[in-house]
């Protein structure tokens, strides 16, 4: 069983070069060095709509 719940979470703000390592399915440099912004970082999080509203 998933649990999909939708729930509410600051949003993140990555760089470009994050968000392509990211994609890529690899973890960027930056959060290598940094183990706890790593850990804080949703890297399956995806964009849904709610009700018409865009969702991360």
């Amino acid at each position: 069983m998933v649990d999909a719940t939708i729930v509410p979470v600051l949003e993140q703000r990555n760089s470009r070069d994050e968000n392509e390592d990211v994609k890529a399915g690899k973890t960027p440099s930056v959060w290598k060095k940094d183990p706890s912004k790593n850990r804080q970082k949703d890297k399956d999080a995806r964009w849904t709509k709610k009700h018409g509203k865009s969702l991360l």
